[in-house]
């Protein structure tokens, strides 16, 4: 487009109309083209397009729905010009039944609380009977957590065999000091240093994990000492989802 003197007409000054679209699912795309060429691309349950006069064609699609047909909507010049509204569109997609799976979960403790997130980390809703309906071909992941004590939450991605995604919290069973604190020896009123200290956590479940020192906090790894009397031989105990380990320290006056 042109203005007089053959000055280009910059984007923001051609004139449009807005068109509302309300699309379902809210995950829908709605595709707009004009002559073969795309012109707009959105995704979500409410949609306002801003276009200039002319014929335009559009199509909405969303994994797992069959797909839209093709069609048109004409913005004339005088609902440019006047920056109309014009009235919404509202496009239901049809599900596509053969595009998805379902599910059941499998959950040792019975306490955990199990999230299915999508690839975009978007959370997936349980059915009413606690069932979850995927996309066959949709990649997803899960977490467990749980209040009970001696167990880990436990993150992964959801593989499910017979319908039937299993899901085993790791059981921490015992912990054992596999490297040994680099500070061993204390003065009255000093506080601990885990600096050097390595735990190994042994499990029922699981393979043996170990805990650096640097991770206890993020962990949830506790310590527990007293070091305001003087001994040869002070305890420092720690404790990390129910089990326990203790080594000694000497402590000065």
């Amino acid at each position: 487009l042109y203005k007089k003197n053959n000055y280009p007409t910059l984007s923001w000054e051609v004139p449009t109309a807005s068109v509302p679209f309300v699309l379902s699912p809210a995950a829908a795309t709605l595709t707009i083209t004009k002559d073969g060429a795309q012109v707009y691309s959105g995704t979500g349950a409410a949609q306002t397009v801003s276009l200039p006069a002319g014929t335009y064609a559009y199509t909405v699609s969303c994994a797992g729905y069959v797909s839209s047909a093709s069609a048109t909507l004409t913005v004339s010049k005088e609902q440019a010009d006047k920056g109309a509204t014009l009235t919404g569109i509202s496009v239901t997609l049809a599900e596509d039944s053969s595009a998805w799976k379902t599910i059941t979960v499998s959950k040792t403790p019975d306490s955990a609380t199990v999230t299915i997130l999508d690839a975009a980390g978007n959370t997936v809703k349980p059915e009413t009977d606690g069932s979850y309906k995927l996309l066959a071909d949709g990649k997803y992941t899960y977490t467990a957590t749980t209040t009970e004590i001696g167990y880990e939450d436990v993150t992964g991605d959801v593989v499910a065999v017979d319908n039937t995604l299993s899901i085993n919290l790791p059981k921490v069973q015992s912990l054992e000091i596999k490297t040994s604190a680099t500070k061993l020896s204390y003065y009255q009123g000093d506080t601990l240093k885990t600096d050097g200290l390595v735990l190994t956590v042994h499990y029922t479940n699981a393979d043996d994990q170990t805990i650096e020192a640097k991770d206890f906090a993020t962990k949830g790894v506790m310590a527990d000492y007293d070091f305001t009397k003087a001994s040869d031989a002070s305890d420092v105990t720690l404790s990390y989802k129910g089990a326990a380990v203790t080594y000694q320290v000497t402590v000065e006056e």
